[in-house]
């Protein structure tokens, strides 16, 4: 926020190092800004104003500056005799940086500059040369007359800290730290006998986006140009002047840092304000000249209920705006939620002034000062009579807050010892009220620092930051250091990323937020979805159930990119609601679509389940966890590619192909693979030492088979069932080959399994192993229903 020292004078006195009083407050100054305007700016009289003898688009002005006359050329025509105007010297530099110099224009030299309001730094656009209303002073100094030379601090507010953007807010922490007053400007309003209620009704239907809403009208004004002295304080504060109505409301927005919209009286023509919730789809063109189509949350202020003439809390519309013919205005002073604010913005697209100052949270118990503030303000600039009272509807009151704060902590927080007439000063200075306990003080929060202020905690720091933490001496501070380092979950997971990136995969971070629509049309966990109440955007409504509705995301993103092959992994929390408590567990997900290895050109394989399956394996198997699978339908997989993954009784995870309909909503135009394990699960699972198994001694004997096996028969039940019968003689069983096709009937596929034979006392013979191998597969063939390919 930009603070100009000149006016920043009207409520403290300003110290000469302000700025770092401010920074060491907590409010950085970022920038002190000086004025670009230099040299010598007087005030002159046009004498005589003759046609450029030489130029038809020239006049060639005699200006009386005091103690010379001099000769200036003008493009200007509206430069009339007897004019008083602010004349640039040569030597003179403007605000956009331009040097003035004598110069020969067709003959005739330029001795100064007529100046307008832009080049003076105090309009942001100026087509006339400026001139005075007043009968100034010839030869006064316009620099010191229009306060040119004036400083301007550049603060960084952080975003717990509306109640600093304002004049009165800056002052209050000026005031705090230098144990002065703060002067607020007074609130003289001109009213008539005619009530508020008798000219405009309200009606709040939308309670929870504007829990209250105050008007008064003003009748009779005259709209047209600000004076310079406002014009220049609004352009040093980084806002364009417009005309005296809205630079009042501007103006008084930045004193106390409360928005506030006028309307023009006479465009509500049901002379009823209503304030209600959009709907879908409605559409409306703001001041900014825009349409904007809007999504059902903000809160609307309209005439009567239809027309919209304002965007709540950020930009009013085009047909309801204060013109030159203006005579009669609306006053609008509202509280709008901050949250619902914050929300519509970024819906939109819109970052105003006002926006920007009700998310961060405004008081909504000044109304009635600023209404007043603004009215008077209005009435000094425009004239106008306004009505008897203000009509304030206060559906849903905020009051302030109460917190303790106990003189021991004070101490053992900021490791000094602070008076307690100090802190009892320093929190009244700063608008708190404060009453004695017997341990300390009960502090009541003014409704202006609810947002910031609400534990004993934010107290201490108020008193800390006050009172100076330079104040606070250096110690050398003794810890014991004990043993330290991670724990037993924080190294498991550290040693889950290194095996995955080991295995080739990219670890992601995403949110835990998603979108409602997502899962409704997906919905492959039977878990109940846990909504947010407060969602920062509408399509992150929820909070994911399963690592696949974010990575998933990743996925698309990558693909619509030209990443046509990709392997990522994730380790972050899942939520869930199971009746009426919360439950959340912390899971490891993993996406794989595209080719096995994309760096060998000549490796054309593509990520198929077996291939991602092994990295299942492998992963668990370093951890000493033997997994079992299972087929297991789940919406939006693939049946005959999913199975669930188990270890003894307890369910791990799953895996699973996503079923091709899916991936295509998401432009992914490949295979994609998922798992999922729990953490906890792999933790209570884990073997905390790992089993040594010594070399081989005795060869091993293969035996290969093909099978002709049904689509309804699982072949990771064949392989669990050969090591059964094997027993200890079977050491391995995989699969080799899968194949449809020629001379295989369609219902069924030949899979080819490998079986190892080996003995850890002996050497097997072949006739051991080939007896050995016909018993299991004539028992494989009467249990599963299958025969022999060869």
């Amino acid at each position: 926020m930009k603070i100009s020292r000149e006016w920043l004078s009207d409520y403290v006195d300003v110290p000469e190092n302000v700025e770092d009083i401010l920074t060491n407050l907590g409010l950085n100054v970022d920038e002190v800004i000086s004025s670009p305007v230099k040299g010598k700016i007087v005030v002159g009289k046009v004498v005589e104003v003759n046609p450029h003898p030489d130029a038809d688009k020239l006049n060639v002005c005699t200006v009386d500056v005091g103690d010379e006359k001099l000769n200036i050329i003008t493009a200007d025509k509206n430069v009339r005799e007897n004019a008083y105007v602010a004349v640039a010297l040569p030597g003179t530099i403007l605000s956009n940086g331009r040097e003035i110099k004598a110069v020969d224009m067709r003959g005739i030299m330029s001795e100064g500059m007529m100046c307008s309001l832009e080049e003076l730094g105090i309009e942001e656009h100026s087509d006339n040369v400026y001139t005075f209303d007043f009968d100034a002073e010839i030869g006064r100094d316009v620099i010191e007359l229009f306060n040119l030379n004036d400083v301007v601090y550049d603060i960084e507010i952080t975003p717990n800290r509306g109640d600093a953007l304002s004049y009165t807010g800056i002052s209050r922490e000026i005031a705090a730290k230098t144990k002065q007053d703060v002067v607020y400007p007074a609130a003289d309003v001109k009213s008539d006998v005619t009530k508020t209620e008798e000219l405009v009704k309200i009606r709040i239907e939308d309670v929870e986006g504007c829990p209250r809403y105050a008007a008064m009208v003003i009748r009779g004004v005259t709209v047209k140009e600000s004076p310079v002295w406002l014009k220049r304080r609004l352009m040093a504060s980084g806002i364009r002047p417009v005309n005296n109505i809205v630079d009042a409301t501007n103006y008084v927005m930045l004193e106390t840092g409360h928005p506030i919209h006028a309307f023009d009286y006479n465009l509500i023509t049901t002379r009823e304000i209503v304030v209600r919730k959009a709907k879908k789809g409605e559409k409306a063109v703001l001041l900014d000249e825009k349409e904007y189509e809007f999504s059902g949350i903000e809160t609307l202020i309209t005439d009567g209920g239809k027309n919209i003439i304002a965007v709540g809390g950020v930009m009013g519309a085009h047909n309801s705006g204060i013109s030159d013919n203006t005579k009669d205005v609306l006053i609008e002073v509202a509280f709008f939620d901050p949250v619902r604010i914050r929300r519509t913005a970024k819906v939109l697209g819109i970052q105003s002034d006002a926006s920007y100052r009700f998310e961060r949270g405004v008081d909504p118990n000044d109304v009635e000062y600023v209404m007043k503030r603004v009215v008077s303000l209005i009435q000094l600039l425009a004239g106008g009579t306004a009505t008897k009272d203000i009509l304030d509807v206060y559906e849903k009151k905020i009051d302030p807050i109460k917190v303790q704060l106990k003189k021991g902590k004070i101490e053992h927080i900021l490791g000094i010892r602070v008076p307690d007439g100090e802190v009892v000063d320093i929190l009244e200075r700063l608008g708190f009220s404060v009453e004695k306990t017997e341990h300390g003080w009960n502090v009541t929060v003014p409704t202006y620092r609810i947002y910031d202020i609400q534990r004993e905690i934010d107290l201490i720091e108020e008193v800390g930051r006050i009172y100076g933490y330079d104040k606070i001496s250096s110690q050398r501070t003794l810890i014991w250091s004990g043993i330290g380092g991670l724990n037993e979950k924080q190294k498991l997971r550290r040693e889950i990323v290194e095996i995955m990136k080991g295995m080739g995969f990219d670890e992601v971070l995403t949110f835990s937020f998603t979108s409602s629509k997502k899962v409704g049309e997906w919905n492959f966990s039977d878990r109940e979805t846990l909504t947010v109440s407060n969602p920062i955007t509408d399509d992150l409504d929820v909070m994911r159930k399963s690592l696949l509705y974010t990575l998933i995301d990743v996925a698309s993103f990558n693909f619509t990119h030209q990443v046509r092959s990709a392997k990522i992994f994730e380790i972050g929390k899942v939520f869930w609601k199971d009746g009426e408590e919360l439950r959340e567990e912390e899971m490891l997900g993993a996406v794989a679509y595209g080719r096995e290895n994309e760096e060998d050109y000549t490796d054309k394989r593509q990520v198929g389940f077996y291939t991602f399956k092994g990295v299942v394996d492998e992963l668990l198997e370093r951890f000493g966890i033997k997994a079992g699978y299972e087929r297991v339908e789940i919406s939006g997989f693939v049946p005959s590619r999913t199975t669930k993954i188990t270890a003894g009784d307890v369910e791990i995870g799953f895996i699973g192909m996503v079923d091709p309909d899916f991936a295509k909503r998401y432009d992914i135009k490949a295979d994609v693979y998922y798992f999922e394990l729990g953490i906890n699960k792999i933790e209570y699972l884990k073997e905390s030492k790992p089993k040594y198994r010594p070399s081989p001694v005795f060869p091993s004997i293969k035996r290969d088979v093909a099978l002709l096996i049904g689509k309804d028969v699982q072949s990771i039940k064949i392989m669990e069932r050969i090591k059964e019968l094997g027993k200890e003689l079977v050491e391995g069983v995989k699969v080799i080959d899968v194949y449809k096709g020629k001379g295989v009937d369609e219902d069924k596929m030949s899979v080819t399994f490998s079986i190892t034979f080996r003995s850890d006392e002996r050497t097997l013979k072949d006739e051991e192993v080939n007896d050995l191998f016909e018993k299991i597969i004539s028992r494989i063939e009467e249990e599963f229903g299958v025969k022999r390919r060869f």
